[in-house]
């Protein structure tokens, strides 16, 4: 497995081509007054076809292992074609986050199952890159 540096280096200043999903969940939880939430795992394609599985706290290759659909979302035009200027781990909350081109950023959320947040990079990090 290689480290998170080294797929930094690989990531940034490439261009975000498309996000799927797992066809199946890769686990359920039970959440008190939501019921049983569903959490898949998100693969972000780079160009050149190269996908990384981007999970709430690692970033791997792809294995090409499970079946993926493409993720279409309300606003996969904002942030398809972008070019991924850096990549965060932030070891506070232990999440990784793609910074793009136009100051929005990308992550991987497991707070209710699995969604994909997309915000305006100073909504998560202050002026100094620290989280909020």
């Amino acid at each position: 497995m290689k480290n998170f540096e080294t797929i930094k280096s690989e990531i940034v200043d490439s261009t975000l081509v498309r996000i799927y999903k797992t066809l199946e969940p890769f686990t359920t939880f039970w959440f008190e007054g939501l019921g049983n939430l569903l959490s898949y795992k998100f693969i972000i394609e780079i160009e050149g076809g190269i996908k990384y599985e981007l999970g709430y706290d690692y970033l791997l290759e792809w294995n090409d292992e499970e079946k993926i659909v493409e993720l279409k979302t309300d606003f996969k035009n904002k942030y398809y074609n972008k070019k991924i200027i850096d990549l965060i781990s932030d070891f506070e909350d232990e999440s990784i986050y793609l910074k793009l081109e136009d100051e929005m950023v990308l992550y991987h959320d497991n707070t209710f199952g699995s969604e994909l947040g997309f915000e305006k990079y100073s909504n998560i990090f202050d002026e100094k890159g620290k989280l909020i």
